[in-house]
C-alpha cells in the first residue's frame, strides 16, 4: 500500500502494521490499540512531519479514538471508512454540520 500511495505522489513517513491478515480478527483489534498504534506512526515521524495519518483497514473500529488520536498527535487522522463516509455525504450534498466532526471534515 505505501508504493502505491508514493506511487500516487504521497510521501510517506512512516508506517506501521498489525500484520494480521485474517478480517475477522482485525475487526477485534480494540480502539485502543489502533489509538497506541497511530501514536506510534506520529513518533517514528520525528525526521519527517506529517501532514496526516491515514488508516487504511475497513475492519479496523477506528471511530472511537480519531478525535482522541487528532488531539493527542495534533494533525488530521484519516480512516479509509471515514473518508469514504464523507465523500459519500458530500456526494448525496447532505449537510450534516461540523460538531463532533474531526479534521477532515472541515
Amino acid at each position: 500500500m505505501c508504493d502505491n500511495l508514493a506511487n500516487a505522489g504521497f510521501s510517506i513517513g512512516a508506517a506501521a502494521s498489525f500484520d494480521e491478515g485474517r478480517d475477522s480478527v482485525v475487526g477485534c483489534i480494540a480502539p485502543h490499540a489502533i489509538l497506541d498504534a497511530v501514536r506510534y506512526v506520529a513518533e517514528r515521524s520525528n525526521d519527517t512531519p506529517l501532514d496526516a495519518v491515514f488508516v487504511a483497514c475497513t475492519s479496523l473500529k477506528c471511530a472511537p479514538v480519531i478525535a482522541e488520536a487528532e488531539a493527542v498527535i495534533g494533525i488530521p487522522v484519516i480512516s479509509s471508512n471515514s473518508a469514504l463516509a464523507w465523500d459519500m455525504a458530500r456526494l448525496a450534498n447532505l449537510d450534516i454540520g461540523a460538531a463532533g466532526k474531526v479534521a477532515l471534515y472541515s
